[in-house]
């Protein structure tokens, strides 16, 4: 009877051991699972938050390009102090004259 004690407590032992060692890794792929799902939230958030602005700078892009030969006759003018064939400049006597 000795030895049937010996062999269910050793039984006992190793079942012990491995629904710890199923418990403990259970537990720990619980952990990782919620911190990859923290950050997976994470990157939605600044996902979205790029597309918001991707959006934005394209609508700034075509509103330029619908602009944009204004814009260069407007630079050409103003900076490069050009003027159209045919033109004629008119100064204020407060401008300074170069």
């Amino acid at each position: 009877m000795d030895k049937s004690i010996k062999k269910i407590s050793f039984r006992k032992i190793v079942f012990v051991i491995v629904m710890s060692y199923c418990c403990f890794t259970f537990y720990n792929q619980f952990q990782n699972m919620r911190k990859i799902q923290k950050v997976t939230e994470n990157k939605k958030v600044e996902l979205k938050k790029l597309q918001d602005e991707n959006y934005i700078l394209k609508e700034k892009a075509s509103a330029s390009d619908n602009n944009d030969s204004s814009l260069t006759e407007r630079y050409i003018r103003e900076k490069l102090k050009m003027i159209k064939q045919g033109e004629s400049i008119v100064q204020n006597g407060d401008s300074p004259k170069h």
